[in-house]
């Protein structure tokens, strides 16, 4: 699995050796030391695995109705003119029919999302861990050493390693969809770009945009850091996700 940078960034523990006295410990790195094992490249650099989205299609001739095929039966939404505002949603054809009503459209589609992922995610368990996967045989490798060639005992370096696969790891949902793409990202922070001789066309002059705002963001897909003026990350081209501070409701 290739990691990126960020990622690597993210969780700067190292474990160090020193080829002369077989010594290792963890922590910053000191004059004629090599890098024993690279515990932040354990870290999954989690993408914010979800279950997709349901395709709704609407039949011909119809205003009201949405539906959307599946392994689990056809999920529907609809309304009609005597439900006094109301939507429903419903599952019909395969395993544990289920159905309910609620407000608006948008609402009725969001239940039949929750129920299909439900389905899915119920049939997953979480896999180990591969940062618990990648420590643990550093930890085997450590206890392989001769307690006489080391100045840290080797019962003592395995358990410090394995320690590290308990400490927490930040994780960073998705917090922005772009609109158009579909594809999600995190915002990692708004910046100020500093280009000096770096100028644009403005109403006809060349402006610089030097100390302009910028967003910066990355893709949940491959990792890839964005950067673009803050005016258009803000001009509804992207939405804010449900679970992200700036969304609303």
């Amino acid at each position: 699995m290739t990691i990126p940078d960020e990622a690597v960034r993210s969780a700067p523990e190292r474990i160090w050796t020193c080829n002369e006295t077989k010594n290792i410990w963890i922590g910053e790195k000191q004059e004629d030391t090599v890098e024993y094992v690279r515990a932040d490249l354990a870290i999954p650099f989690l993408q914010g695995v979800k279950v997709k989205a349901l395709n709704w299609v609407k039949p011909p001739l119809s205003e009201t109705l949405s539906r959307c095929e599946t392994e689990f039966g056809t999920y529907r939404t609809w309304t009609h003119s005597e439900a006094n505002g109301k939507w429903f949603w419903s599952v019909e054809g395969g395993f544990n029919n289920k159905n309910g009503d609620v407000a608006n459209e948008e609402a009725a589609k969001a239940a039949a999302q929750a129920d299909y992922e439900a389905r899915i995610l119920s049939a997953i368990e979480p896999a180990p861990s591969p940062r618990a996967q990648a420590l643990e045989e550093a930890a085997k490798v450590a206890e392989q050493y001769d307690p006489t060639d080391t100045l840290t005992a080797p019962k003592e370096i395995a358990a410090a390693i394995r320690a590290l696969s308990s400490q927490p790891v930040a994780v960073r949902l998705p917090t922005h969809r772009h609109k158009k793409r579909g594809t999600d990202y995190v915002l990692m922070g708004i910046g100020k770009m500093q280009a000096e001789n770096w100028q644009v066309s403005k109403d006809g002059f060349d402006q610089s945009i030097d100390m302009e705002e910028v967003a910066i963001y990355r893709s949940v897909d491959d990792g890839a850091i964005w950067v673009r003026p803050r005016s258009e990350f803000e001009d509804s081209r992207f939405e804010a996700l449900p679970a992200s501070p700036g969304a609303s409701g």
